[in-house]
């Protein structure tokens, strides 16, 4: 009988032992068979038909030479609808799976690992498989083939929670925890059954449901119950496989007994709504609670729905909710109708909450960067950032982009990409310009380093100058190179204007104070126990105190009044110490006998107990008023003879002012006379009947009497001064 006669034929029952046997027996020989491409993660996979009429011809070829021909049409009768339940069940698994031979060979790989790998691995060594997608272990070292779980569990070690990391043809890396089990048949190791389950989800349905403990199979076990056992033993998902109208369980896998028989101690045999009866189930929202009819099991049992992925929420007995995901389909007789069901599922509670974190982490981060960009663009500081070890591209923030006189969003970088790099400024240090790659920024970027203090000038096209001063800090990789830097400077224009005008005009103070002709000192008191001033300490001199007092400043400073001129205290201490108490400066003068010299003393406070004094010469000044004064009085004296003098010069001289009144009043009278006279004169000389010319001594006319200028026809302007020969 050929297996399409054994497909279609009507099943006859079963011992529970051979159904059992020629499950794990299917499973073997699937595992020969080849899978269907592409990402179908927790999918039912009933399209394998070709793969099941292949494993049953091989059923049939190992049958005839092990049972009768009569029991073996009733073993190959039975055998389809079996072979769809194992192919479901291989296919849908959710988590990566492969079969390896003895050799290390992958014999079949199921849908959710070709996905993975984006390649079918089935016929290629452990070491081709491992090269192709970059398999390594979780430190990134690469994966020793000898050493691998897989290779383990070939010599008989059963692996568990290796953590390893593969990348695929798409690029994508997948993290997964790698657990390995030896087929054993007899005391040899025919092969071995990988999981690669995501290491995002690994043990998180099992949590607080210790794992059965893994019983070493028996000697005479074949090589399809060692595959099986591994199977439902190791399986990372919650797996049931269930027969009849009422979906009772044939089949669980060890992730979900840990869980199942929690609420129902005897999973196998019973039926889905009795396992389903202790839980309280939720639509996805988490508050609208679903009917059991509306759940997966039940809709795949009655009405043949395959389920793909579907989201649920199921309450456990301690009141915590967890996410899950089923996906699952009916197993159907070979007249098309449902003899059972299978079904997978997922705990993706951890996954959610992540998911959940990781949305939480990004909002937290998106407001941190929102706020640490607000406070980057509120400081009144520069900040560039590279995110490169070159420099091409360096960002900043709002004040930078206003320092440099650019536009926000600009790249600053002086060694961006040709044609890039601002131009129309340039960067100094100590007077001497920096090239591209020695400013601080592309340094620290460049080696890693940290670099303070660093104070450059920035000097533009139009003459300005802004002086900076900040600190760079190099951004590492996960590998501690160094892959951009954080630059953060202030501009110190105004400091540094203002320490230059100080030290120009400390300069200026230090040359007046120098120069100045006045003795200037400054000075501290010193007091007794009793707290009484009776010295005074030189702190500070200047050159005209040198001269003043024919010491140097070595020999003058720190040195105290007593030191130099020893004796008791002078009298205007007690002045000193006003002017340090009350803070109101005097001026007195005094006679230094030390010095032989008359000083004039200006004091005034400078600090706690501390004063300063202006001393000025005034010797001569002195000399000078002492020869006045003797001036003074000579001059005295003599004004006193002068007075004398001009006391008897005053006599003679109202003498003579009364004789010289009398002189006058006696010409006054003639001068009279006179007037009178000439205007008698006049009168007759004009009035004369005959014509009168007066003629000086050389003969011109002087003047003329109206009859004569009447006779002459002249006035006396015309002919005065003419000779009178001219008449």
């Amino acid at each position: 009988m050929n297996s399409s006669e054994g497909l279609l034929s009507d099943p006859e029952p079963v011992p529970e032992d051979d159904f059992q046997a020629l499950l794990q027996q299917m499973l073997q020989s699937l595992a020969a068979g080849q899978a269907l491409p592409g990402r179908e993660l927790a999918a039912i996979n009933l399209q394998l038909l070709g793969d099941i009429r292949q494993a049953l011809d091989q059923l049939q070829e190992r049958l005839s030479t092990e049972v009768p021909e009569e029991e073996g049409d009733v073993i190959q009768g039975a055998a389809a609808p079996q072979a769809d339940t194992l192919a479901a069940v291989f296919d849908s698994l959710p988590a990566p799976l492969a079969v390896l031979d003895a050799d290390g060979r992958f014999g079949r790989a199921n849908p959710a690992l070709v996905s993975a790998f984006g390649f079918d691995p089935t016929g290629m060594g452990q070491a081709e498989v491992y090269a192709k997608t970059s398999l390594c272990l979780a430190d990134g070292n690469p994966m020793n083939g000898e050493a691998s779980g897989a290779s383990r569990a070939l010599l008989g070690e059963k692996v568990t929670g290796e953590r390893c990391r593969f990348t695929g043809l798409s690029g994508e890396p997948f993290d997964a925890i790698m657990t390995a089990s030896p087929l054993v048949t007899g005391l040899q190791v025919g092969g071995a059954v990988v999981l690669w389950q995501p290491a995002g989800e690994y043990g998180l349905m099992q949590a607080g449901s210790p794992a059965k403990e893994a019983q070493p199979p028996a000697e005479e076990a074949s090589d399809s119950q060692a595959i099986l056992a591994a199977v439902l033993e190791y399986l990372p998902v919650g797996l049931v496989v269930a027969e009849g109208p009422d979906g009772k369980v044939r089949m669980v896998s060890e992730y979900a007994k840990s869980l199942l028989s929690s609420v129902t101690p005897e999973v196998e045999g019973a039926s889905w709504e009795e396992l389903l009866g202790g839980w309280r189930a939720f639509r996805v929202d988490g508050k609208t609670p679903a009917d059991i009819d509306e759940l997966p099991p039940n809709r795949i049992i009655k009405s043949g729905e395959r389920i793909k992925d579907e989201e649920w929420i199921f309450q456990r007995e301690d009141g915590q909710k967890a996410f899950i995901v089923c996906t699952g389909g009916p197993i159907l007789d070979v007249e098309g109708e449902i003899a059972g069901g299978v079904m997978t599922w997922q705990d993706v509670t951890e996954h959610k909450r992540s998911e959940a974190s990781l949305l939480e982490s990004e909002a937290r981060e998106w407001a941190r960067a929102a706020e640490l960009e607000a406070v980057l663009d509120a400081v009144p500081a520069t900040v560039w950032i590279a995110k490169d070890p070159e420099c091409w591209v360096v960002t900043g923030n709002r004040y930078s982009y206003e320092m440099l006189r650019m536009p926000s969003g600009a790249n600053p970088s002086k060694t961006a990409l040709e044609g890039e790099a601002p131009v129309h400024f340039r960067v100094f240090q100590d007077g001497v310009e920096l090239a591209p790659h020695e400013l601080p920024l592309q340094v620290s970027a460049a080696q890693g380093i940290e670099i303070r203090d660093f104070e450059e000038d920035i000097l533009f096209d139009d003459g300005l100058v802004r002086h900076v001063v900040g600190n760079v800090t190099p951004l590492l990789d996960e590998n501690d190179r160094p892959r951009g830097a954080v630059a953060a400077f202030i501009d110190i224009t105004g400091r540094v204007r203002a320490e230059r005008a100080l030290r120009e005009s400390e300069s200026h103070y230090r040359n007046l104070f120098e120069s100045m002709a006045e003795s200037f000192t400054l000075q501290d008191l010193v007091y007794d126990e009793a707290g009484r001033p009776v010295d005074f300490r030189l702190l500070e001199v200047n050159p005209a105190f040198e001269r003043l007092t024919g010491l140097s400043r070595d020999e003058l400073i720190g040195k105290t009044r007593n030191e130099l001129t020893p004796g008791p205290a002078p009298d205007f201490i007690e002045r000193l110490a006003r002017v340090v108490k009350t803070g109101e400066p005097e001026q007195f003068e005094l006679y230094s006998e030390a010095l032989q010299k008359y000083l004039d003393i200006s004091a005034y406070r400078t600090g706690e107990k501390q004063f300063a004094i202006l001393t000025v010469d005034i010797t001569e000044r002195k000399q000078a008023e002492e020869a006045l004064h003797r001036a003074h009085e000579v001059l005295e004296e003599r004004v006193e003879e002068r007075t004398r003098e001009l006391a008897e010069a005053n006599q003679l001289l109202s003498e003579t002012n009364e004789q010289l009144r009398t002189e006058i009043a006696e010409r006054q009278r003639a001068e009279a006379a006179l007037q009178t006279s000439t205007a008698l004169f006049e009168r007759l000389f004009q009035s004369a009947p005959d014509p009168i010319v007066l003629l000086d001594d050389r003969d011109r006319i002087l003047d003329m009497n109206l009859q004569a200028v009447s006779r002459l026809g002249y006035s006396v302007e015309e002919l005065a001064g003419e000779p009178f020969e001219t008449l």
